[in-house]
This record gives structure tokens, C-alpha cells and sequence, in this order.
């Protein structure tokens, strides 16, 4: 018999090719009940079939605002030409590095803006937006190994976001489907850019 298709995304081996299934760190209780597949010795792989739910969920809830509401925030500058790429195709808005308290609940602060939908790339290291956010009643997305009773965020994403080559996946995936979502490409095979292109600056 005729094993069916998975009906993820992009092919399994894709997730695996790129990372994005292997846990940086040791997750935490709540994420290795709901969402860890398996562990080798200190290594935790997360259910690959729940990482592209959780993007499709994403997606979903993205798609409906408009792109001046939505910022992706990382802490990490390594990843700031990824992010860049992000902004360019989606017209999100990208805080990449320190974020500066007050930039959503200070209206005299020279920096001050109103996005309505936050996703933290980085969230163990990005404290202060979230902080914000949620004093502000904003829509809070975390990727990472930690669950959203102990974040206080409305969705989590179990999928590596620590590692390039995983984030550029990551990133890609998600500019493929909002694409779609969009109507700027009828189908997947529209989209030419590659992961790998997330890595170079965009023009």
C-alpha cells in the first residue's frame, strides 16, 4: 500500500536539513510534555509535525494585519541580515539588537510606535518587549524552549531559532506562505527565492 503524503508545508527532510527540529537548550517541562518527539542524551528534538502547525498558525494570524503592525524582534545582531531580509519582502517592522523600554507605552518617547502583533525570536534574551507588550494588551508570538505560562505570551513556537541556517529557514518559510496568503504567488513554486538567500543583504 501506498504510504500518504504528509500533509506538511515543506518536506520533512527540509526541517531536518536546516535544524529547525534540534532544541538548543533544555527545554523546559511544559515544551518537553507538548512538544518534545524524542531526547538523545542532552539533545531534544522537537515533533517536527508541530512546528509547521504552529507556523501555519502563525502565518494565519499575521496575514490579517497589516504589515506596519507586526514586528519581529531578535536580540541578536548575528541575525540582523536575515531580519533585514524579512523587512524588505514583508514590510514588517525589525527591532534587531537592544530593545529601548518605552518604545510601546511612552507616547513622549522620540521612538515611540503602536505595532499590534510582536513576535520574539529571542525571548529568554528579550525580557523588555515582552514586558511591554503584554503592559500594552499586544498580541505576543515567542519561538523558543519555553512555554507561555512561564513567558505570559499568547503562542509559542517549539523550533530553533539560535542556529542560522534554521532562522533563514524559518524566515523563508514564513515569507513563502504569507506570499500565498497575499496572492502574490499562486503556488509554492512561484516563490524562487531560497533559504539561503535570507543570508545575503538584501538589495
Amino acid at each position: 500500500m501506498k504510504k500518504m503524503a504528509e500533509d506538511l508545508l515543506v518536506p520533512r527532510n527540509m526541517y531536518m536539513k536546516y535544524k529547525v527540529h534540534i532544541c538548543p537548550e533544555k527545554p523546559s517541562k511544559y515544551i518537553r510534555d507538548h512538544y518534545v518527539y524524542k531526547a538523545r542524551g542532552n539533545v531534544y528534538i522537537y515533533d517536527i509535525e508541530k512546528i509547521d502547525r504552529r507556523i501555519r498558525d502563525l502565518v494565519e494570524i499575521i496575514s490579517k494585519y497589516k504589515p506596519e503592525d507586526v514586528v519581529f524582534a531578535c536580540r541578536d545582531k548575528r541575525f540582523e541580515i536575515p531580519l533585514k531580509r524579512l523587512e524588505k519582502l514583508t514590510g514588517f517592522k525589525v527591532i534587531v539588537g537592544r530593545y529601548l523600554p518605552g518604545s510601546f507605552t511612552n507616547p513622549s518617547y522620540p521612538f515611540f510606535f503602536e505595532p499590534k502583533v510582536i513576535v520574539v525570536l529571542d525571548p529568554e534574551d528579550n525580557e523588555n518587549i515582552i514586558k511591554d507588550a503584554i503592559m500594552t494588551s499586544k498580541l505576543v508570538i515567542t519561538f523558543g524552549s519555553r512555554g507561555v505560562s512561564e513567558l505570559n505570551t499568547d503562542m509559542i513556537i517549539p523550533a530553533n531559532t539560535e542556529n542560522m541556517s534554521a532562522l533563514c529557514f524559518i524566515l523563508w518559510l514564513i515569507v513563502r506562505e504569507l506570499y500565498l496568503k497575499w496572492g502574490k504567488i499562486k503556488s509554492k513554486e512561484e516563490f524562487k527565492l531560497l533559504p539561503e538567500d535570507f543570508i545575503k543583504k538584501a538589495e
